[in-house]
């Protein structure tokens, strides 16, 4: 399966806590029509659920796609709440000719287990280039810059900082560092 990698800021020590993203079916459909088109994406859920996992991944030590949130998970966590609004197709000019953009609205939110509201709230948008031979194309490029606008929204917050002052301070463990003796 496809996946986009957004840009991450680098992370000495992931989060401990588990992320559970949840990505509920009403809320981010695996087929999505593409207004003011005849096309829709089909498995777009999955392909999201892979790109905003490997998105996140260098932040926390374990994540995992739910359709709803876990109500039975005793550990403290994270929750992170996604939407999409939707995803339109519209024209656009350039030197004298047209060439369709492919735009995704969407929402993203995160707070630990214990917190009634969320940590951080995103709204944006991704926008495909101008130019993609194929549909599949613009819609990587699409995800790629959502992804990007999230990371970077993330990153100017201080989201991870934000995340572990909540959580008491604690980052994951550093390893203890291992010892190579040559004789």
């Amino acid at each position: 399966g496809r996946s986009v990698a957004a840009p991450t800021m680098m992370v000495a020590r992931p989060l401990p806590r588990t992320l559970y993203i949840v990505l509920d079916p009403m809320r981010v459909p695996d087929r999505v029509h593409v207004r003011q088109s005849q096309y829709s994406a089909i498995e777009f859920r999955t392909f999201f659920k892979r790109s905003l996992r490997t998105a996140l991944a260098p932040y926390f030590q374990r994540i995992l796609v739910v359709d709803s949130p876990p109500l039975d998970e005793p550990d403290p966590h994270f929750v992170a709440d996604v939407r999409l609004d939707g995803i339109e197709m519209r024209p656009h000019g350039r030197l004298g000719y047209a060439q369709d953009v492919l735009q995704m609205q969407w929402g993203f939110a995160i707070r630990p287990s214990e917190a009634d509201d969320y940590l951080f709230s995103f709204t944006g948008t991704g926008v495909s280039e101008t130019e993609y031979s194929q549909l599949e194309l613009g819609f990587q490029q699409m995800m790629l810059s959502a992804l990007t606008g999230l990371v970077s929204k993330w990153t100017e917050g201080d989201v991870f900082q934000h995340l572990i002052d909540a959580t008491g301070g604690n980052a994951a463990p550093t390893p203890a560092p291992s010892t190579t003796r040559s004789l």
